[in-house]
């Protein structure tokens, strides 16, 4: 799993004020955002167009580890939610090229939920020349749901929180078999948002609202 997470401050500017014929110092709580991006490589090898690849997403650990490097608790955080998913072919060994279709989907491991659909993909082409290309997924509003769930489970104290996460075919053009197989890694990236509240002392002119 490969993770990436990105620091967004949305913070009350202070440098108008500075200088401006004294000033004074206030506590005000601000609102910051933690864009976290959590990416699943998947390992694909098939002689049939039949299969589904699971894979396992443990959110409760990978929130933790996000709190941790940016030092916040859970009693901060105000909210948490997925934002989008995106995939692409990272390495494909093929010649020819393929076409896919099928889903993503979701459901927990830890309690019962799902399974339903996170993403459905459509004429997917597995080829060299589209390996590192960024495909932004449709949404079903019934797996991102599950997700959502699993994430406020997580911050009403609940553990483990775990996810598995399932590629299920719905087709390959051409028909893969023992001779042919089908054979790419590609990945999937859950685009999260997490907002917490945070108090500091910032800076306001004398006067001034």
């Amino acid at each position: 799993m490969r993770k990436l997470f990105i620091t967004v401050a949305l913070l009350v500017p202070v440098a108008a004020v500075l200088g401006l014929g004294g000033c004074l110092v206030e506590d005000r709580e601000v609102e910051i955002v933690l864009n976290e991006e959590q990416c699943l490589e998947i390992e694909e090898y098939h002689e049939g167009e039949n299969y589904t690849t699971p894979d396992t997403l443990e959110i409760g650990e990978e929130l933790d580890s996000l709190l941790a490097d940016n030092s916040i608790s859970k009693d901060q955080i105000l909210n948490a939610f997925l934002v989008s998913v995106h995939y692409e072919i990272r390495e494909c060994a093929l010649t020819d090229n393929w076409e896919l279709e099928g889903a993503i989907t979701i459901e927990r491991d830890d309690i019962s939920d799902g399974p339903d659909t996170l993403i459905a993909y459509t004429e997917l082409i597995v080829a060299p020349e589209t390996v590192g290309e960024k495909v932004q997924g449709d949404l079903n509003a019934e797996g991102v749901g599950i997700l959502n769930r699993a994430i406020d489970d997580y911050l009403a104290g609940m553990s483990p929180v775990i996810l598995i996460l399932k590629v299920v075919s719905g087709g390959v053009d051409p028909s893969p078999t023992e001779g042919n197989p089908l054979e790419f890694t590609w990945e999937a990236c859950l685009y999260m948002q997490v907002i917490y509240q945070l108090e500091m002392q910032v800076y306001s002119s004398v006067g001034g609202s």
